[in-house]
């Protein structure tokens, strides 16, 4: 996608959910390509009409047909998965807040608030890995008609949350002088 900024509009930062979501989400994948390693040697003994149905060698090969076609649909979902991950971008200008949420391979919701419309930021980070790995959950309000905004899983929201009120702190100086 690309950014189109006002002429006097500066990008502050850009920032990306923690790479620990994706590794938790990647994990879960990794559990599920374990399925065929523990299913096809104890095929006999979960199905024991199988071998006499089709015999040992159409068997062998339909179990590793299953256990191929498995393996790359769990590819191709992680794929999407870090697809979401990478292009889920948050993006802090002089002016404005951007979150870019990419909600599947072809869906995508941008939402945009002026920096004069935020009203409050709040940090949620629960658990150890967040408070270890520091990421956690922005929740953005706004005078608008979106009254909050939610940013999951984004990297050091400390910093992020006070990127966000530097900005609305400078844009409501400059309006009061």
């Amino acid at each position: 996608m690309h950014l189109e900024l006002h002429p006097d509009e500066k990008i502050i930062m850009r920032q990306r959910k923690h790479w620990f979501v994706f590794a938790l989400e990647a994990v879960g994948f990794g559990i599920g390509a374990l399925v065929p390693i523990v299913l096809v040697p104890s095929a006999s003994w979960l199905f024991p009409g199988l071998y006499e149905f089709f015999g040992t060698a159409d068997t062998f090969a339909l179990l590793v047909f299953a256990s191929g076609a498995w393996f790359l649909l769990l590819w191709i979902l992680l794929s999407v998965a870090f697809t979401n991950y990478y292009l889920d971008v948050l993006i802090v200008t002089t002016k404005r807040m951007l979150d870019l949420d990419q909600r599947g391979l072809f869906s995508r919701d941008v939402a945009t608030i002026p920096s004069q419309n935020i009203q409050d930021i709040k940090i949620d980070t629960q658990g150890i890995f967040a408070t270890f790995f520091n990421f956690g959950d922005l929740h953005v309000q706004t005078a608008g008609g979106h009254k909050e905004l939610v940013i999951r899983g984004i990297k050091d929201p400390e910093h992020v949350k006070d990127e966000i009120m530097g900005v609305y702190h400078n844009i409501s100086v400059s309006t009061s002088d």
